[in-house]
């Protein structure tokens, strides 16, 4: 399974250590960036954890802080949505090796008008794919369940 990557509406906890007033909670913007004192705006969407960890570094490395130690964990990250036939449609906390089940599953299961065997899912970039109970649902995607006629 691929590292989780960071996007806008992730919330973090940096620490810089020795250094309180540099650490405490971010969270990346619509703009895929978090707000750091000293060193601005750092690109993160798009990275890992361990990534930013290293730009963090790098940037606070450059001019301010000699050998800088950065830790920084993942606090909550952005939520995925399912819409259509489902008891309680909405968005959801997301969990770590998410599957359109379990999501269906949070959503409180299918109606009883539900298409249970077709499932559409749209990605953050906005890209939408054919799906099924075992596809693998990602931070801010949506799974749409459709309903059956017949």
């Amino acid at each position: 399974m691929p590292a989780y990557t960071l996007g806008p509406g992730d919330k973090l906890r940096i620490t810089v250590l020795g250094h309180e007033q540099l650490s405490g909670p971010f969270e990346v913007d619509s703009a895929g960036r978090i707000a750091m004192p000293l060193i601005a705006r750092v690109d993160a969407a798009g990275l890992t954890l361990a990534q930013l960890e290293s730009e963090v570094t790098k940037k606070l490395a450059e001019r301010y802080i000699a050998e800088p130690r950065v830790s920084i964990d993942l606090v909550k990250s952005r939520p995925f949505c399912v819409l259509g036939e489902v008891n309680n449609p909405g968005c959801f906390e997301y969990v770590y090796g998410m599957t359109a089940a379990k999501a269906i599953a949070f959503a409180g299961g299918y109606t009883y008008r539900a298409l249970q065997n077709e499932l559409i899912v749209t990605g953050e970039d906005g890209r939408t794919a054919g799906a099924n109970q075992a596809t693998r649902i990602r931070p801010g995607d949506t799974v749409e369940i459709k309903q059956r006629f017949f």
